[in-house]
């Protein structure tokens, strides 16, 4: 008789968040857990910030998260691509009966697809890749572009400097290319430019009016004068008939016969 190992009870499933920068990636891993967190289920989010998943060396495997993995039900990885192990990772905890959600991207500036996230996906059972708009024709994005030449850039770099950017197939340029020649000649051919989206999303907001109330032009209401009508003829009477004269009632008798009214058969 064939036995599995890990609770029976649950099924485990891998669920992988993937797609360009800016894209809504975390927004989405934090929905999810939110939705689970209502259903009862002990949620763990596993997340460092962007200096120690930058440098190797100050990055925290996800070997040690495994123990205190086991204590929950949902374990929510974000920055996926940053680690190397996340396909057994999330594979030996899906084996015992745990939801994994994995948000990360996948593929660097040079569209070349990250190992970990690769190997994910052949072991998911969901798969989800969002958009993000493009920085400089506000199309659908999904890619991300490395914007400084100036810069040498490794290709296994985590994404995290303010040089990346969301881009669409059209506008995706190759890193040697500066920002001024990709802003002078757009493939498009209706190119309007735009500044590109800034980290604060409230600097991204244009404010309705962006002239003063005196550029626009005020128009003044016309007075209201009150409208004559010309009243209305009477209706002509129709002519009568003199021709016809209704005899007087003095004219109509009467006659009675008053043997027929009480007489009996």
């Amino acid at each position: 008789m064939l036995s599995l190992e890990g609770n029976q009870s649950k099924r485990g499933e891998i669920q992988v968040i993937i797609g360009p920068k800016l894209s809504g990636k975390t927004t989405e891993l934090n929905l999810r857990i939110q939705r689970y967190k209502i259903a009862q289920s002990r949620c763990f989010l596993i997340e460092q910030d962007s200096e120690r998943l930058i440098d190797q060396t100050k990055r925290k495997p996800l070997e040690t998260y495994l123990e205190l993995a086991d204590q929950y039900d949902v374990i929510g990885i974000d920055d996926g691509h940053c680690y190397d192990a996340v396909a057994s990772f999330s594979n030996d905890l899906a084996d015992k009966g745990k939801t994994v959600i994995v948000a990360g991207r996948d593929s660097t500036h040079l569209k070349k697809g990250y190992p970990g996230i690769l190997s994910l996906i052949s072991h998911a059972e969901r798969v989800d890749k969002l958009s993000a708009v493009c920085v400089y024709c506000s199309h659908n994005a999904s890619f991300t572009h490395f914007r400084d030449s100036e810069s040498q850039v490794q290709e296994d770099h985590s994404g995290f400097s303010k040089h990346y950017e969301p881009v669409c197939r059209r506008c995706f340029k190759l890193p040697h290319q500066s920002l001024t020649s990709r802003s002078a000649k757009s493939p498009h051919e209706s190119f309007t430019p735009r500044r590109p989206l800034k980290e604060n999303f409230k600097e991204n907001v244009t404010p309705l009016l962006e002239h003063s109330t005196a550029d626009i032009p005020v128009t003044k209401p016309s007075p209201l004068v009150p409208k004559v009508t010309k009243p209305l003829d009477p209706a002509p009477v129709p002519a009568q008939d003199e021709t016809f004269s209704p005899p007087p009632l003095a004219n109509f008798k009467t006659t009675v016969n008053r043997n027929k009214l009480f007489s009996s058969p």
